[in-house]
C-alpha cells in the first residue's frame, strides 16, 4: 500500500494510485471489523499438582463460546507475570551471564535482558493457535509449559485472539486470572543408602520434633493416682473395672539424621547455589525411605529447621521449602553452624551440603564427629572431577577432612558425583 501510494503519487503517469486506493480500503475495513468482531468467551484454567523444573507441566483451560456465532481461527496465550526486577538484582545478573555470542550483544545487552526476563517469569507463555469455537460450545484445550526455574510460577491472565474477515487484524479479548504455583527444584538419582541407625533418647518422642507437647509409646494399665492427667485416663476400662485406670508412657529411642544446606554464597555464581538444592532435593527425597527423622537446616533471613519422617511430615513439604530459598551474601556461616550445635547432641548421621570450605565449616563438621555422628560432606564446585580435596580453596589438611568423607560435586555433572555416595558413607565413621 505505501510503495503503491508512492508510485502513483502522479496519477496522470500510471495507475499505481489504484491499486493503493484498494488496499487502503481493505486495510481500513479490516480495521473497523476488527473493531467490531471481538469475541465474548469465558475461561476456566486447571492447573493441579505441583511441577519440577526442567519437566513438561501439561495443563487445561476451559473455553466457553458465549456467543451464536461461529469463532474460527482463534489464536490463546496464557501470559506468565515476568516481574520487573530492581537495578541491583538487574546489575549481578548481567555481571554473572558470560554466555554473549558477539562484541554488539555484549555492548548493547537487550539478549542478556530477554534471557533475564524469561528466567524471572520462569516459563514461556503457552500458545494454542488457529482452532474453532461453534456457537456455545465449551473446548478443553491442552497446554504445556517447561518450568525454567524453581521459585513461585505466576499465571496472570489470557489473551484470545479472533482475527478479521481478512486475516490482516486480531481483535482480542483479555481475561485477568491471577494464579500461582510452586516449581520444585531438579532433583537427581540417588543410590541408595544408610547413613546411621544409632538411637538416641528423645523426650516427647516422635510427635514432639513437630509439636508441642509431650507424647510417647503406649506402656500399660495402672490404677490411678493422685495427680495423674485426666487425659491418660482409660475411660473402656473405668467403666468395665469401676475403677479408675490410667494408661502409662515410655519416651520412645529413634534414629534423627540432619541435612545441612549451606545457604551463605561468597560469589554470586547461582549456577553453584542452583546445584546445591537440587542436590539437597535429591537426599531429601532418598531420605524419606529411611526409618528414621530427618532435620532438614538452613538460613533463610531465619534459622530453619523442618523435621520429616514417620509419619511427621512427608518429602513434599520440605522440596517446597527448597523451592523458595535463596542465598545470603552479608551474613555469617557462624549462624547456621550455632544453629546446628544447639540441637546436634541427638543426630545420629548428618549430610553437609556447603558451597565451599574453609575453617568455619570444618568446625562444624569436627564437632559434629566429636559427639559421635556420622558426617558426610558434599562440597559444591565448578570443577569438572569428582572426589578428594585437591582443587578446594582453602581446603584444610587430610588430617583435618578425610578425603574418603568428601564428595566435591560438580555443578555441571552432579549425577556422577552423587553416585559415590553410598561408597562414601560406608567408609564414614
Amino acid at each position: 500500500m505505501v510503495v503503491s501510494g508512492i508510485l502513483g503519487f502522479d496519477t496522470t503517469r500510471n495507475l499505481s494510485y489504484q491499486i493503493h486506493a484498494l488496499l487502503l480500503a481493505i486495510c481500513c475495513i479490516a480495521l473497523v471489523s476488527a473493531r467490531f468482531n471481538r469475541p465474548r468467551c469465558e475461561f476456566r484454567r486447571s492447573v493441579t499438582g505441583l511441577a519440577t523444573v526442567g519437566e513438561v507441566l501439561r495443563y487445561q483451560i476451559v473455553v466457553t463460546n458465549c456467543s451464536n456465532r461461529i469463532l474460527t481461527d482463534l489464536y490463546l496465550v496464557d501470559e506468565i507475570q515476568s516481574p520487573y526486577p530492581d537495578s541491583s538484582r538487574a546489575m549481578r545478573e548481567y555481571r554473572d551471564d558470560h554466555h554473549q555470542e558477539n562484541w554488539f550483544d555484549r555492548k548493547v545487552g537487550f539478549p542478556r535482558w530477554r534471557r533475564f526476563m524469561r528466567m524471572a517469569a520462569g516459563a514461556d507463555s503457552a500458545v494454542v493457535e488457529s482452532f474453532d469455537l461453534a456457537p456455545y460450545q465449551t473446548k478443553y484445550l491442552d497446554l504445556e509449559i517447561r518450568p525454567l526455574r524453581r521459585g513461585t510460577l505466576r499465571f496472570s491472565k489470557i489473551n484470545l485472539g479472533c482475527p478479521d474477515p481478512f486475516g490482516l487484524y486480531r481483535s482480542t479479548i483479555t481475561a485477568v486470572m491471577p494464579e500461582s504455583m510452586v516449581i520444585l527444584p531438579r532433583r537427581y538419582a540417588v543410590p541408595e543408602y544408610a547413613l546411621g541407625n544409632h538411637r538416641h533418647h528423645n523426650p516427647g518422642g516422635v510427635v514432639f520434633a513437630s509439636a508441642v507437647g509431650e507424647s510417647g509409646e503406649f506402656h500399660s494399665l495402672r490404677d490411678y493416682r493422685p495427680d495423674d492427667p485426666l487425659r491418660h485416663i482409660h475411660w473402656r476400662s473405668w467403666a468395665r473395672l469401676g475403677v479408675p485406670v490410667v494408661k502409662t508412657y515410655e519416651d520412645e529411642y529413634f534414629v534423627r539424621h540432619a541435612l545441612i544446606l549451606d545457604t551463605f554464597a561468597e560469589t554470586t555464581n547461582n549456577i553453584l547455589f542452583e546445584c546445591a538444592v537440587s542436590v539437597a532435593a535429591s537426599l531429601v527425597c532418598r531420605l524419606e525411605d529411611q526409618d528414621s527423622l530427618l532435620d532438614l537446616v538452613f538460613y533463610s533471613n531465619e534459622i530453619h529447621r523442618f523435621t520429616a519422617g514417620r509419619h511427621v511430615a512427608n518429602s513434599q513439604a520440605m522440596l517446597e521449602l527448597l523451592a523458595l530459598v535463596q542465598p545470603h551474601t552479608k551474613e555469617e556461616f557462624s549462624i547456621l553452624s550455632d544453629s546446628v550445635k544447639h540441637g546436634g547432641g541427638s543426630l545420629a548421621g548428618a549430610i553437609c551440603v556447603f558451597l565451599g570450605w574453609d575453617k568455619a565449616r570444618s568446625d562444624l563438621v569436627r564437632w559434629l564427629e566429636i559427639r559421635g555422628v556420622k558426617v558426610v560432606v558434599l562440597v559444591i564446585s565448578v570443577d569438572s572431577s569428582t572426589g578428594g580435596e585437591s582443587g578446594l580453596p582453602g581446603t584444610p589438611s587430610a588430617t583435618e577432612l578425610m578425603p574418603a568423607r568428601l564428595i566435591r560435586i560438580s555443578a555441571n555433572d552432579p549425577v556422577s558425583s552423587l553416585s559415590r555416595i553410598s561408597k562414601v558413607v560406608g567408609n564414614a565413621r
